[in-house]
């Protein structure tokens, strides 16, 4: 029954992929069974059989595995579902925009927005072709004409040519359409503050204390050489204000059980002291983790703005 369920779990979840992944495509791209609604109907049917016998003789032989399948799959549906977003996705496209805008200056927008496309399609695992016949059809579209489009325009663009889904034909819901365009307008207007929202120039100059200096000393970097924005970032060990929620969080469960081991040691519980020691020094490292890969990354993107401030300066001293 073991090798039974498995074979016939597997067998589903092949044809629900092949399936799935049929019915996302464009019209064109799909293959032609799939125009019909009686071949759907029966390909569903095919696969959710196929579950069911799987799952069934799973259920036979243990329980408790069927449901680590569904947890399984309800948690990657979860993770899948926010990765998959209008806003995840307008997020990766204003990333790499701006990844490109600091590592090309002298690129012009058009350049820049065509890079960020296809860039994005090969992400998505596209053959060159449909990239170059995708990327084509966009600018042909939105950037082409005299009116000056920006990165929002395009990314809008790209979406749509990714996931065609609005249908223009008789019984169309302009209502419905609408709701969903506002929907997608607000979620790419999060987007875009999410990623340029915390592009600001710092004007006064962050002062590290002796303690934070002397550690970014010790890895070895030169504090009177860094900008603004690079010191600020360190800035953060001393501020624990700015910090990530979550480190914060963390370090405060941590203080927490410090608190509770000095209260042990007062009481002579020293086992309780040595659990409640070990537990916040747990909930101390993860928070340190995390918080220094925020650093490290922030630290990352203030050195390519600085980089690229260099560069156009020295673009304008030449020209």
């Amino acid at each position: 029954m073991l090798i039974l369920g498995i074979i016939l779990t597997v067998l589903g979840f092949i044809v629900f992929q092949w399936s799935a992944n049929a019915q996302s495509k464009s019209f064109l791209e799909r293959p032609m069974i799939f125009n019909s609604v009686v071949a759907v109907l029966v390909i569903n049917l095919i696969w959710l059989a196929l579950f069911a016998g799987g799952f069934y003789s799973l259920w036979k032989v243990n329980p408790t595995i069927v449901l680590v399948i569904l947890g399984i799959y309800v948690v990657l549906w979860i993770f899948g579902y926010f990765m998959g977003s209008e806003k995840a996705k307008a997020k990766k496209i204003f990333g790499i925009y701006k990844q490109l805008k600091l590592f090309r200056p002298k690129a012009t927008d058009q350049e820049l927005f065509r890079e960020t496309a296809r860039i994005y399609f090969s992400n998505l695992r596209w053959d060159e072709h449909k990239i170059k016949m995708t990327v084509d059809a966009i600018f042909e579209k939105s950037v082409g004409n005299k009116e000056e489009k920006d990165i929002k325009d395009v990314a809008s663009s790209i979406l749509i040519f990714e996931n065609p889904q609005d249908d223009f034909g008789r019984g169309f819901d302009f209502e419905g359409y609408m709701k969903r365009h506002t929907k997608k307008q607000k979620a790419m207007d999060d987007a875009y503050n999410a990623i340029f929202g915390k592009t600001q120039k710092i004007i006064e100059r962050p002062i590290l204390s002796k303690n934070t200096s002397t550690w970014v000393k010790s890895i070895g970097l030169n504090p009177d050489e860094m900008s603004n924005e690079q010191l600020a970032v360190f800035a953060e060990i001393d501020d624990q204000k700015k910090s990530n929620w979550a480190v914060r969080f963390l370090y405060g469960v941590s203080f927490i059980f410090l608190i509770f081991g000095v209260i042990n040691i007062i009481s002579l519980e020293f086992g309780a002291v040595i659990s409640n020691a070990i537990i916040s020094f747990v909930f101390w490292f993860v928070g340190n983790k995390i918080q220094m890969k925020r650093i490290s990354k922030k630290f990352y993107e203030a050195s390519i703005m600085k980089y690229a401030q260099q560069q156009a300066e020295d673009n304008g001293k030449n020209a």
